[in-house]
């Protein structure tokens, strides 16, 4: 039994010495290959330290070389936009002082040929009047006493007068006037289709000048005495007549497009046959003045003082008489047979004037002074006289169908064998003030009344239509009426149905 345990024993403390021998070992072979293994992972790890910053800085000298080169490129760009910059505003300025040189140069040079032209244009003038100078002392002081000596002087004047300038024609023009040879009825000399255009002649006074057949387009005698001149035939298209004194001038069968007469002085002058379109004689004072013939659509006469004026085969169309008076008690207007469609009378003052066979379709009569008016063989259609004060006027044998009588002063006031269908007469008045025109105007011989508007709304109803084919524009009234007065007129008073 001790002996087994001896035994047990000294296998225990066998076992224990050789753990303790092996753990001895172990340690000593641990150790042993510890720190080497220690060395090597240190080793590992210090290359792997040592190889991440060695990306790091290669990464960091890229980045600094690529944006050395990026600055560099930077710089380099910029230094060759500044060059050309710069070489750019050099070719440019020296492009600007070649232009200004070249400009220089040829304002110079301009210069030299205006001064060149203008020396020559002064001797072709010089040469002329010592020309004409010569033949009046050869002619006795007149060109037109020899054919001969007429027709050199109107070969040189028409040679001459395109090519010198306005300033120089004018000078040419007043020569010949002061000598003598553009007078009026003192046998002047001929200058017809002779270019005058642009001329200035307001400078002074050309009573009794004869420029007959002449172009003058855009030329100017503002604030000058014209008075007994003769514009015969003459091309005055944009001419300036405006403040002019032309007593007694003859404009016929001129050409005066666009002219201007405002506020000039027109007695006794004659427009016959004139082209007279959008011309303005505003504020002009007419006396005794007959236009016959002529062609004046949308001519201005507003706030013209009129004085024994008559039209007579006019073309008013579109005109404006508007504000225009009549300056005398003893004076009137009168039209016959001029077409004045859509003609402005508005606000004028022109009592006794006279209408015959004149057209007035869709004219504008409102607010005006239309006393002792008279209108025959009228067509006065959609005319407006609203407001205006139409007292003793008289409408024969005249359309107003259409028209607006609205407050309208109608004392007195006759139709005899007028149509007035569908005319609209609210509020106005017969007599006295107040009292309306259907309680107790009594309207004579009047063609037809259908469908009047009465002065007090209501609307007559007229079933007799005696004249329902009238309204015709290509035919004349007159004839048309003479046709109308077979029919027996419609007699009485206008009552309200």
């Amino acid at each position: 039994m001790e002996r087994d345990t001896m035994t047990v024993l000294n296998q225990h403390t066998c076992c224990r010495k050789y753990c303790v021998f092996v753990c001895k070992k172990g340690v000593k072979v641990t150790s042993a290959l510890l720190i080497p293994l220690l060395l090597a992972i240190f080793t590992v790890v210090i290359t792997f330290e040592q190889k991440a910053d060695a990306d790091k800085q290669r990464f960091e000298d890229r980045e600094l070389a690529q944006k050395q080169r990026q600055q560099d490129l930077n710089q380099s760009i910029l230094s060759r936009e500044n060059d050309r910059t710069i070489a750019d505003a050099k070719r440019l300025a020296d492009d600007l002082n070649a232009e200004k040189q070249r400009n220089m140069s040829r304002a110079l040079e301009e210069s030299r040929y205006k001064q060149e032209r203008q020396r020559y244009f002064d001797e072709l003038l010089i040469s002329y009047l010592n020309d004409i100078g010569q033949l009046l002392k050869e002619n006795n002081g007149s060109l037109t006493s020899n054919p001969a000596s007429a027709a050199l002087a109107r070969a040189k004047t028409l040679q001459i007068a395109p090519h010198i300038g306005p300033v120089r024609v004018a000078q040419l023009i007043h020569f010949l006037y002061d000598a003598g040879q553009l007078t009026r009825g003192k046998n002047p000399l001929d200058v017809s289709g002779t270019y005058f255009h642009g001329v200035d002649l307001s400078t002074s006074s050309l009573r009794h000048i004869s420029l007959v057949g002449a172009y003058m387009n855009n030329s100017s005698f503002t604030g000058q005495d014209v008075s007994e001149g003769d514009f015969h035939n003459t091309h005055l298209n944009g001419a300036d007549f405006s403040k002019a004194n032309c007593t007694n001038t003859s404009f016929s069968e001129a050409t005066m497009i666009d002219a201007n007469f405002s506020q000039a002085i027109l007695h006794l002058a004659t427009f016959s046959h004139v082209q007279l379109i959008r011309a303005n004689f505003s504020q002009a004072n007419f006396t005794n003045i007959m236009f016959e013939s002529a062609n004046m659509m949308e001519t201005d006469f507003s706030h013209t003082s009129l004085f024994s004026i008559k039209f007579s085969k006019v073309d008013l169309t579109k005109a404006k008489f508007n504000a225009a008076t009549i300056s005398s008690y003893y004076s009137h207007v009168s039209f016959f047979q001029s077409n004045m469609q859509h003609t402005n009378f508005s606000k004028s003052y022109i009592p006794r004037s006279r209408f015959v066979e004149c057209s007035l379709i869709g004219a504008d009569f409102r607010e005006v002074e239309l006393f002792r008016a008279y209108f025959e063989y009228c067509d006065i259609d959609n005319v407006n006289f609203t407001g205006s004060q139409l007292g003793s006027a008289t409408f024969n044998r005249s359309s107003l169908a259409f028209t607006a009588l609205i407050n309208t002063g109608l004392e007195e006031t006759m139709f005899p064998f007028s149509e007035l269908s569908y005319a609209n007469l609210s509020g106005a008045c017969c007599y006295e003030c107040g009292k309306q025109c259907n309680s107790g105007c009594e309207w004579r011989n009047i063609l037809t009344r259908h469908n009047i508007i009465l002065c007090n709304g209501t609307i007559y109803r007229d079933n007799s239509i005696v004249r329902s084919h009238l309204i015709q524009y290509n035919t004349s009234v007159k004839n048309e009426w003479d046709e109308v007065s077979l029919f027996p007129p419609v007699v009485g008073r206008v009552y309200q149905n």
